[in-house]
């Protein structure tokens, strides 16, 4: 079956680490991606309760930079030796696959940057992707992130 890649509202040089999944979207960080102009900036604390709900979890205590350092590794497969030295934004593209009849399989890919300086945001293009897409992007990135358990290991 044919398949082509289709990306929308930026780009990027390519994908650094292998895609996690969560809610129909794969997430991978990216390098150089570039957001088209003008960028709007959405923050987590915002969706975290519509990610809290879809994921059956409590929201986290803290949504803050120093969060985002601590579960983020996790989330998208980084190496957690690397999270002191994150510089932000930081890039990232949310993936899914289409199929459309016309045309077979479409990967529909959105570029957009991840901020922790104040408080943690995701940065899109004002031009799009749709309301509903862009807060299924939200939402299923905010489950993909390990939020605090409140399990203390060790003594």
């Amino acid at each position: 079956m044919k398949r082509r890649i289709e990306v929308n509202f930026g780009s990027f040089e390519r994908i650094l680490r292998t895609p996690v999944y969560r809610r129909g979207w794969w997430f991978a960080p990216a390098a150089d991606v570039d957001v088209q102009a003008p960028v709007a900036w959405f923050k987590l604390a915002d969706h975290i309760d519509a990610s809290a709900e879809l994921a059956m979890r409590s929201r986290p205590s803290s949504i803050d930079g120093a969060w985002l350092r601590r579960v983020l590794p996790v989330g998208l497969g980084l190496d957690p030796t690397l999270s002191s030295q994150m510089t932000f934004p930081f890039g990232v593209v949310a993936c899914r696959v289409e199929e459309r009849p016309e045309e077979c399989l479409v990967e529909v890919v959105f570029p957009w940057l991840l901020n922790a300086n104040g408080g943690v945001a995701l940065g899109f293009s004002t031009a799009g992707p749709p309301r509903e897409v862009r807060d299924g992007i939200i939402n299923a990135f905010g489950q993909c992130l390990p939020w605090d358990s409140g399990i203390k290991l060790g003594r």
